[in-house]
């Protein structure tokens, strides 16, 4: 995926005009390339301070999903997911979730701790939390956006120049038969090994312009 550049802060809205225009939209495809009832598409932009990923997905507006907490369990209902790795090493990841509902976010980060005697060497930190990132949702029309800011200070990185490479994997897990376990899940750079999203060897490249 390529993020444009963007002349100073994108819209969050009229993802098919003014800067966001310049951005192709990507498809979500089946996590393991299996057919789907659903869609998800998604795009990327960026400033001198942050990372813009907009996932614009299928949702009955009549869904309705439940309330979660900062860092609940966003993942047993309607979300979307971004798994980044600034470095493009694949060895540091930053994984957030978040759900139509406004102003919640789960956050997770690894690769940060490095005394391999720590107990959470090589593995996600729960306990650690983004203080800039921010999701703008917006439903209608049976469609659901999902806009991510990811400010550069919360990746420990500054701004990317024109041609450098992250890493990164977007996810869309849909809740079809509420009240059970059904679901279907799309992701950007499918990971054919299995079902999980966090699995920083599948992610994609994203490339800025």
């Amino acid at each position: 995926m390529k993020a444009v550049r963007a002349a100073g802060h994108p819209a969050a809205d009229g993802f098919d005009a003014g800067t966001w225009a310049a951005a192709e939209w990507q498809p979500l495809v089946g996590s393991q390339l299996q057919a789907l009832t659903h869609g998800a598409r998604a795009k990327a932009l960026y400033d001198d301070e942050a990372l813009y990923v907009v996932i614009d997905s299928d949702l009955d507006d009549t869904r309705s999903v439940k309330e979660h907490g900062a860092d609940g369990s966003i993942w047993d209902d309607e979300n979307v997911e971004v798994l980044v790795d600034p470095t493009g090493s694949r060895a540091r990841y930053y994984h957030f979730i978040s759900g139509p509902q406004p102003g919640v976010i789960y956050d997770e980060a690894a690769g940060l701790i490095a005394d391999p005697l720590h107990p959470l060497f090589g593995k996600p930190d729960v306990s650690w939390n983004a203080k800039g990132v921010t999701v703008t949702h917006r439903r209608a029309n049976g469609r659901w956006t999902a806009l991510f800011r990811i400010p550069y200070a919360d990746l420990n990185v500054g701004k990317p120049e024109p041609g450098a490479v992250w890493g990164l994997n977007l996810g869309r897990l849909w809740d079809v038969i509420k009240g059970d376990n059904g679901y279907e899940l799309a992701f950007w750079n499918p990971n054919l090994e299995s079902q999980r999203f966090v699995a920083p060897e599948a992610m994609g490249d994203l490339v800025f312009e």
